[in-house]
């Protein structure tokens, strides 16, 4: 998250400080959603942070324009219940 973080502060914005609980292959962790503005485009995305032992998954998805993010969210919920942290 925090290369997120990073990230989102770089366009004058911030993560929000709540998180929704989220499974990847039986490992819990958090996702979060936000918006920045990058060059005039505005970009949507949603991203799902999970840990276990030394190994760390990030799994994001991006959409560009307002808006566009919520149709894209039915494959981002298959795309993390595919993930196997094998």
């Amino acid at each position: 998250m925090a290369q997120d973080a990073n990230i989102v502060s770089r366009y004058g914005g911030a993560l929000p400080e709540e998180s929704t609980p989220v499974e990847l292959g039986g490992v819990p962790g958090k996702q979060v959603t936000y918006t920045l503005g990058i060059s005039g485009f505005t970009v949507e995305q949603v991203a799902a942070y999970a840990v276990k032992g030394n190994c760390g998954w990030r799994i994001g998805l991006a959409a560009y324009g307002p808006g566009n993010l919520q149709s894209y969210l039915p494959l981002f919920e298959r795309i993390l219940a595919s993930f196997r942290a094998d």
